[in-house]
């Protein structure tokens, strides 16, 4: 999963790379990020933030 700046994603969702994903695996990795991000909003995921 990657964190794009708040300059490139305001959301600041965490983003899964679905391009090689079937679009079963597409969907339930994109769930997978949504419920990663909720829990890193809420201060109970440690993400570690590098430069590209």
């Amino acid at each position: 999963m990657v964190l794009l700046s708040q300059e490139l994603d305001p959301e600041q969702r965490l983003r899964v790379n679905t391009f090689f994903l079937t679009p079963d695996e597409a969907l339930e990795a994109n769930a997978l990020a949504d419920s990663m991000t909720r829990l890193w909003r809420a201060g109970k995921l440690d993400v570690e933030i590098v430069d590209p």
